[in-house]
């Protein structure tokens, strides 16, 4: 019973140690800007794509404001956003389909995922990566990670194929995007 008591408080401090480590997110702003080639094929489809919520679109991107979320060394964390996207076909059946909620999930292994609300469940819309990304920042002021890769991900890619009867797949090439977020230390 004492290694049990001893190993749940070595745990508890483990995770003390790890949340003091990371810098709280107060704000900033996601850049997505679309891969041109897809998102011609979008509008082939008559499936326009643009802002929703607090995003806005804007000459070459769709700004997303930044909420909040935790910020750590490496970088790894989350970081949590209003608004998203919304995809919407322009023909008789008329299907909306909304990504809105991001929250960029960062791992210590560099694996990079965006999460989204669509539909009341979260699905994993996007992956990101930013092992080519420009990453730059200082502990407690703010993180920039510019040009990460977006692709579709498996669970974003079965919502677009359910409401838009076409069969998306993984890995589509879905654009850029410039990550600024402020932190606080």
């Amino acid at each position: 019973m004492r290694i049990a008591i001893v190993g749940a408080v070595a745990a508890a401090a483990l995770f003390v140690v790890t949340a003091a480590s990371a810098d709280p997110v107060t704000g900033g702003k996601t850049a997505f800007h679309p891969d041109q080639d897809t998102f011609e094929g979008f509008a082939d489809m008559s499936i326009s794509v643009g802002a929703t919520g607090a995003a806005r679109d804007g000459r070459n991107a769709v700004n997303i404001p930044i909420k909040g979320g935790d910020i750590g060394e490496g970088p790894k964390g989350s970081i949590e956003h209003k608004g998203g996207l919304v995809f919407a076909q322009n023909t008789s059946s008329g299907e909306i389909v909304k990504f809105t909620q991001f929250t960029i999930e960062i791992a210590a292994s560099g694996k990079t995922k965006l999460f989204a609300k669509s539909d009341h469940s979260e699905v994993r819309f996007m992956d990101l990566d930013i092992s080519d990304a420009t990453i730059s920042g200082s502990a407690g002021t703010d993180l920039k990670i510019k040009n990460a890769e977006a692709s579709l991900g498996k669970q974003g890619a079965a919502v677009l194929t359910e409401a838009f009867d076409f069969p998306f797949g993984k890995g589509i090439p879905m654009g850029t995007m410039t990550i600024k977020a402020s932190l606080t230390s």
